[in-house]
């Protein structure tokens, strides 16, 4: 494996290559290796353009170069070639959807035979013709064919509760349809009923398939750089055992759980705490698995790894999933669990009286809820799958219906309410001869460098102001503090109101503007020339611009509480609380500290349903205890998609309120569904009691019934939440 590259920039001290690789694993060896060579005194990678970012002492020496990008390619081909899937806990029990349908394809064909044998029964004005003539015919073949998973299913309840269930009375009722030459009344219940199943399981199976696709690294092995005999070695992960030592750089996972014995770093650790800013790390400071190393390097010494770990045991919890039946699927079982018994006494009654098997037998017939069985699956079916074409990836369900019942939802802030991006928003200047665009050029030019949330907000702004950058002779970094650098032969600093302090800078001039910009929930930036203060630089993680419109109208739906939760200062959270129709807030909480707010409101108000809008590993506790749990897809940890009930693809609160409308219109229709089913199913037995009907109209009857359920249901497909 070789690496080929284009030289994009070749500057003073700054070299940028591109490689057009977006592999960040690769990338991450492609920058370890890089960082070695003794010109090189750092190397920032850009997984998303292919490109490194050379800062250099001397003219580069491409021959060495290219010999190192070569060397990291065999180490990275190496290191795939001995890759081993993590292990996982098998005796966890996971979900797998019980496929009791026929392949698509044989729906397919069915299909087409029962719409022919309906026009040749149609034609004949109910009489049986052709293919359904006869007791052994085509359609009865068919039909049995079609029974079969049907079949397996009922007898398998049968031996498991001791009950009949629906799927032997609908059995039965085909029988009794094909004894009376009506199989093509039969043909057309079996052939509905699987394509309801087939429908349901393959909405089900796309959903889970969509979720895993969207997960990044949840559980997957990485290459991690480990302290062998004093010199380092790649490994994979899952070799890693406690006591390891393991050097981690600018863009590395964290794959353990561990302190840090050397060095200092900034940590992403949004995913895990909500913080929308890194963390500075420092000796004896702890690691958690699934965050990234934003900045600096650091030894970490490993103390748990794998299902031990803190991502790990919320990954192990959320694979034990529970059943997928709803409240309504449970009502369904228990009218069943009526009906049948119901329904065979109504066969005997009618039998004893009449002495008639023929009118005992379309008693069966007309009596067997199949549009009752149908009602819930094919509208949950038709309803999930109006949520996967919006974004709206729905596990079960039990969820949908649970979306339909919420009346208090809990946000988190950071990457929820807000984007979770960093962006400036005002430049104060201090000196009177300085413009704020020349604060701005400083910081930018000192910040280039360098990996960071607030650094990426000043270039950002920078670019959109289309303001040149200076170049800087050098620049420092004090992790957790600040930068400096020196440009045009004047000394910057750019940092904290701390920073100034450690360089003796006199800050009291920007003491209130500080303040003020802190009350607005917004990130400070001081910036000093020569040891003076010029100014400061505001930098806010921004409300998402539909945050107001989705909880107006979610009030508007019944939702009667909003709250929004996130463990940011007081500052940030009443800035951003003030400009939204909120019912309460809560600060400087920890993950456990969210879960227990909605265990004691649930506690209060028994009677409510409560939904918890995250996007972080950080809100897994909160999704625990609350009653249905949405993860912003985009920009959500890996271990939050997995545990969420309804994963939104798109970075839009507007799906929340989507999902929420939809779930009510899904339980109406099934409303509806039953409603209507049982009311003709009482209109047929009563007048095939008194004998007003006959077998072929009781047929018509049954079969309408099923294809109302089917028709109402799937307008669900086209439904405008």
């Amino acid at each position: 494996m070789s690496i080929s590259y284009n030289v994009v920039q070749n500057i003073k001290n700054r070299l940028r290559i591109k490689t057009g690789e977006h592999n960040p694993s690769l990338m991450r060896s492609l920058a370890h290796e890089v960082e070695r060579l003794d010109w090189v005194v750092a190397c920032e990678l850009r997984p998303a353009s292919g490109s490194l970012v050379l800062t250099t002492s001397d003219l580069p020496r491409f021959d060495e170069l290219d010999a190192a990008l070569d060397q990291a390619c065999s180490s990275y081909q190496a290191g795939i070639e001995h890759r081993a899937v993590v292990k996982r806990d098998d005796s966890v029990k996971r979900y797998e959807p019980a496929e009791e349908h026929l392949p698509g394809p044989v729906l397919a064909v069915t299909g087409i035979l029962m719409i022919a044998v309906w026009i040749s029964r149609l034609r004949s004005k109910g009489e049986t013709v052709g293919i359904d003539k006869g007791f052994f015919n085509i359609a009865s073949v068919t039909t049995a064919f079609l029974a079969y998973p049907i079949l397996k299913t009922g007898i398998r309840k049968l031996e498991a509760t001791g009950k009949l269930n629906m799927e032997l009375l609908v059995c039965t009722a085909s029988l009794a349809s094909i004894i009376m030459r009506e199989s093509a009344t039969a043909l057309v219940v079996m052939y509905l009923i699987n394509l309801s199943e087939y429908l349901e399981d393959k909405t089900m199976e796309k959903t889970r398939k969509t979720i895993r696709t969207m997960l990044a690294v949840a559980g997957e092995e990485q290459m991690v750089w480990k302290i062998i005999d004093g010199r380092e070695k790649e490994v994979p992960s899952s070799e890693l055992i406690k006591d390891d030592l393991i050097v981690l750089r600018i863009g590395s996972a964290v794959p353990c759980d561990g302190m840090v014995t050397e060095g200092d770093a900034l940590v992403d650790e949004a995913s895990m705490t909500g913080e929308s800013l890194p963390v500075y790390k420092k000796v004896d400071d702890r690691v958690m698995a699934g965050t990234h190393l934003d900045m600096g390097e650091i030894t970490v010494r490993v103390e748990k790894i794998g299902d031990e770990t803190r991502m790990g045991s919320i990954i192990k919890m959320i694979e034990s999933e529970e059943a997928l039946e709803s409240e309504i699927m449970r009502m369904a079982d228990k009218f069943a669990d009526i009906v049948v018994p119901v329904s065979l006494s109504l066969f005997l009654i009618t039998y004893f009286f009449t002495r008639s098997f023929r009118r005992a037998m379309s008693m069966l017939i007309i009596v067997c809820p199949c549009g009752v069985a149908l009602s819930t699956p094919a509208a949950m079916t038709a309803a999930m799958g109006n949520a996967a074409s919006r974004d709206i990836l729905v596990r079960g369900g039990k969820y949908l219906e649970k979306a339909a019942d919420v009346d208090t939802i809990v946000f988190d802030k950071t990457g929820t309410i807000t984007s979770g991006t960093p962006r400036v928003s005002r430049i104060i200047t201090i000196d009177p001869d300085i413009t704020p665009e020349r604060i701005l050029q400083l910081a930018a030019s000192s910040q280039e460098k360098w990996k960071h949330p607030l650094s990426l907000a000043v270039l950002t702004k920078v670019r959109e102001c289309e303001i040149e950058i200076p170049s800087s002779l050098e620049t420092e970094l004090i992790i957790g503090h600040g930068i400096r650098a020196v440009i045009d032969d004047h000394q910057i600093l750019v940092g904290s109101h701390h920073f100034m302090e450690d360089f003796k800078v006199d800050h009291e001039a920007g003491h209130e503007e500080e303040i003020r910009i802190q009350k607005k929930g917004e990130a400070v930036l001081f910036v000093a020339q020569d040891g003076k203060l010029i100014g400061l630089i505001g930098v806010e993680d921004k409300i998402r611009q539909d945050a107001v419109r989705t909880l107006d109208k979610l009030k508007a739906k019944g939702v009667n509480n909003i709250f929004m939760l996130t463990g940011d200062n007081e500052f940030n959270a009443r800035a951003v609380a003030q400009r939204l129709p909120l019912t309460d807030i809560g600060w400087s909480m920890l993950p456990e500290d969210k879960a227990e707010f909605i265990r004691e409101f649930k506690a209060k108000h028994p009677q409510s349903t409560v939904a918890m809008v995250g996007d972080g590993i950080n809100d897994t506790p909160a999704f625990t205890c609350a009653d249905l749990s949405f993860v912003m897809g985009t920009a959500g940890a890996d271990a939050a998609l997995e545990h969420a009930d309804i994963v939104l693809k798109k970075d839009e609160l507007d799906l929340v309120c989507q999902a929420v409308t939809l779930g009510k219109k899904t339980v109406e229709t099934i409303h509806q569904n039953y409603g209507i089913s049982i009311f003709l199913n009482l209109v047929g037995v009563v007048l095939a009691g008194f004998a007003l009907i006959s077998p072929f109209t009781g047929a018509l009857i049954h079969n309408g019934i099923t294809l109302y359920v089917v028709t109402n249901s799937g307008k669900l497909i086209f439904y405008e939440p």
